[in-house]
């Protein structure tokens, strides 16, 4: 197939002509091997002509440089929170940012596979996605990178740095199981509470932070199973027994019974 062609006239011998050509995706797609085919063909006053060989030369992809640009340093797995990852492809032959390449993103979900992966296509270079933590994802610290996935222009990822970490936050529910509500506990004895902890997802978790409270918010005790020895100067009536839950990378969460 003709890409293109030119003319010259020269009223001169052993003149040199130059032809310039700027290439497409669809040329370097189209050409079999990505090869470029020319010629040359020479026509004198007297109609004598003469061309040269067939000459060829290989299209490659276009190089690129590809720069992290932003993301949110963390994200909540429960919720619609999302985080937004976004990187710049620039294409260095033409010393532009492309509209229409495309590219991708790989995330971890246990910090250290990147198995998670999405697409983008760029605007101004810019190429971005979002990504939603599930309950397949650990809280803590994950990992990210994106890059081109484009036929069209060489395949590079941003390397400053080769991957971005952000954290992934979870929630945490605190069930109360002693005391329940309507427990009846005297002074001058010993009580004994109780708590089991999961996360959004429904899973146990057993190393958080648990203290335990009254309804004054005056610290009692502490731990998933912990005993108060209540003093026989404490005051008679109704009170609220409170429960905190902590924990890195987790929203705490508070729970309370009431007691007499």
């Amino acid at each position: 197939m003709l890409r293109n062609y030119d003319n010259w006239t020269s009223d001169q011998s052993n003149h040199v002509f130059s032809f310039y050509q700027e290439f497409t995706c669809n040329d370097y797609l189209n050409g079999a091997s990505h090869r470029v085919y020319y010629k040359f063909n020479v026509t004198d006053p007297f109609n004598y002509t003469d061309e040269t060989e067939v000459g060829n030369f290989t299209l490659t992809e276009d190089n690129v440089t590809v720069s992290y640009i932003f993301s949110n340093s963390s994200v909540r797995r429960f919720g619609d929170e999302k985080l937004l990852m976004r990187f710049r492809i620039r294409d260095d032959d033409y010393g532009i940012y492309s509209d229409n390449v495309n590219g991708w993103i790989w995330v971890t979900e246990n910090g250290t596979l990147f198995n998670r992966s999405y697409s983008c296509v760029s605007s101004n270079g810019y190429c971005e996605n979002y990504h939603n933590p599930e309950c397949e994802s650990s809280v803590g610290t994950q990992y990210w990178f994106g890059g081109t996935n484009d036929t069209c222009y060489e395949y590079e990822n941003f390397t400053s740095p080769p991957n971005r970490s952000f954290t992934i936050i979870g929630q945490l529910n605190i069930t109360i199981v002693n005391p329940v509500n309507g427990t009846i506990i005297n002074r001058n004895t010993t009580t004994y509470f109780n708590a089991t902890v999961k996360d959004e997802c429904g899973n146990f978790v057993n190393d958080t932070s648990i203290v335990w409270y009254n309804e004054s918010w005056v610290n009692l005790t502490s731990g998933y199973d912990a005993g108060w020895f209540i003093p026989p100067e404490y005051p008679l009536g109704p009170d609220v027994i409170h429960t905190n839950t902590t924990r890195t990378n987790y929203d705490g969460n508070t729970n309370h019974s009431i007691v007499y």
